[in-house]
């Protein structure tokens, strides 16, 4: 008749067999509602930064970059150069915090840096030898470009900086 599907080794796990693991309740599973936060982080990409000097962030709103690749301030309202939001929303971090963020891209990748540069926090288009710049959201008389990342880095024609890509495109207008 041969063994129950269950069976463990007496030399390993002591013969007895163990039980299902436990499952939570109908009812705390139904004790959830809609207003609970449903955080999904398995494929995020999160980074460490520091509070810039002076500066505050605030958990679970969208920060920038400050003066270096490694430092970080409150984006503010309808930032165009939020990079990401801090984890741990309710905390306030002080100048010299470190800070996860989370990021909205797929990946970071390198990229060449093209004719007019580019500028750390600044979303990005193509240009004919890199990438560049993109204009701003609503700049008077701006060309309408596709928008293929956010610049990670300061950069000038020919630097390779890391550039976050996003899942969908936007078009600078």
């Amino acid at each position: 008749m041969g063994r129950p599907l269950y069976h463990r080794s007496p030399k390993t796990h002591g013969g007895a067999p163990r039980a299902p693991p436990a499952r939570a309740s109908a009812r705390s599973e139904l004790t959830m509602s809609f207003t609970d936060p449903h955080r999904v982080l398995s494929k995020a990409i999160i980074r460490k930064y520091i509070v810039a000097a002076g500066q505050t962030v605030k958990g679970g709103f969208q920060v920038k970059f400050a003066a270096d690749d490694k430092e970080i301030q409150d984006a503010g309202a309808d930032s165009q150069l939020a990079i990401g939001v801090a984890r741990r929303p309710g905390k306030t971090y002080a100048a010299g915090d470190e800070v996860e963020v989370v990021h909205p891209f797929t990946a970071i990748v390198d990229m060449s840096v093209g004719t007019g540069g580019a500028t750390r926090g600044k979303e990005l288009h193509q240009v004919a030898d890199g990438v560049a710049d993109a204009p701003d959201w609503n700049a008077a008389g701006a060309t309408v470009v596709p928008i293929c990342g956010r610049a990670m880095q300061s950069g000038v024609a020919a630097d390779h900086i890391g550039v976050g890509i996003y899942s969908s495109f936007r078009i600078a207008t």
